[in-house]
């Protein structure tokens, strides 16, 4: 959490975990997706079309819950590449990568 103002530590640790939770994003999205199934109940019943219009075309889920379950991951390692641009004061690789 301290992340997100730039006040968390950055080592070789906190730099995998995120590179691996970037590279994980679309796995993020199945499983808040599975969640949504599983919580909602929409796996009772027969139907998939109550499936999809309960979670797949929930506007929350989709404007938001996908959109937080991308996107933070980014936003974490976007951070960490500043704050070691800012600690080194080398623009390559740290902008370099969090441009990418």
């Amino acid at each position: 959490v301290s992340l997100l103002w730039l006040g968390g530590e950055v080592n070789f640790l906190t730099a995998f975990v995120a590179d691996v939770f970037t590279s994980m994003a679309k796995l993020w999205v199945d499983l808040a997706y599975t969640f949504c199934v599983l919580f909602t109940g929409s796996w009772l019943h027969d139907s998939d079309e109550l499936t999809q219009s309960r979670c797949a075309k929930n506007k929350f889920f989709v404007s938001v819950i996908k959109v937080l379950v991308t996107t933070l991951p980014l936003y974490f390692r976007f951070v960490q590449n500043v704050k070691l641009y800012r600690r080194t004061v080398r623009p390559f690789p740290f902008l370099a990568n969090a441009m990418k």
